[in-house]
Parts: structure tokens; C-alpha cells; sequence
């Protein structure tokens, strides 16, 4: 990100975000290609929109039934990432850091100690204590 254009920036994530939500139902195969875009792009680090986002994001980690984590979860670590970037911050509500916290419990026990160990190990130290 170029902090020449960071308020544009951080006003299409914002944007992003609601779309998807709002034709995640109508466009699935859209919504599926969009999402490891919008991804990547995250954190919003906006203090105004970034929680509305991130609480946007939850919804989607939240469903079983959306591809974001993508095949073979290869978007795990990503995940990771933005939930240990935005845990206990101005980023995440009180709500979406618990829910959080619960959505990282519920992966770790699916993934296995060992899968976890190896995703986590990538993330910065603030990132891991964010998340475990």
C-alpha cells in the first residue's frame, strides 16, 4: 500500500466490504473471486469503517459455506494474519475480538496442533499473542 493513497485505499476496502455483503446470496461465483482479493487487501486500518469491515469478514470466516479460505485452506495463514493484526485493537469491536477468539479455537481443533503450530509460526509475535 502506498500511504500517498492510504485513505483511498482504506475507502475501497470499506466498500468492497459492504458489496460483497451485500451480494454474497445473488453472486456467489463473483463473491468466490472476489474474496481472496479483498483478503489481501486486509486489514483495514481505518478507525471509523475498519470494524465494520472486519466484523464483514467474520460473517464470511463464520460460514462453513464460503469458499475465503479457499482450497485447501491455502488462505489459512492470510486469515491469520488479519484476525492477529486486529484482535484487541482499535480494529475489532469488543464483540468481533471475541468472536475472534472463538473462530481461532474452532480452527486450531479442526486443523490439528501441528498445522496450527506451522501457520502461526509465520505471523509477527503481537500477531500470535493477538490470536492465542
Amino acid at each position: 500500500r502506498s500511504e500517498d493513497y492510504e485513505e483511498a485505499t482504506e475507502s475501497i476496502i470499506v466498500s468492497v466490504s459492504k458489496i460483497l455483503k451485500q451480494q454474497r446470496q445473488r453472486n456467489k461465483q463473483v463473491v468466490g473471486e472476489v474474496l481472496p482479493m479483498w483478503l489481501g487487501a486486509l486489514p483495514s486500518m481505518e478507525e471509523t469503517e475498519g470494524p465494520v469491515t472486519h466484523r464483514i469478514l467474520l460473517e464470511f470466516l463464520e460460514d462453513p459455506s464460503c469458499p475465503i479460505y479457499g482450497p485447501k485452506n491455502k488462505n489459512m495463514g492470510k486469515v491469520l494474519q488479519v484476525l492477529g493484526s486486529i484482535r484487541n485493537t482499535e480494529y475489532a469491536d469488543e464483540e468481533t475480538s471475541a468472536k475472534i477468539r472463538a473462530l481461532v479455537q474452532k480452527i486450531s481443533a479442526g486443523l490439528g496442533n501441528a498445522a496450527m503450530t506451522n501457520l502461526v509460526r509465520n505471523l509477527s509475535q503481537e500477531q500470535r499473542a493477538n490470536l492465542l
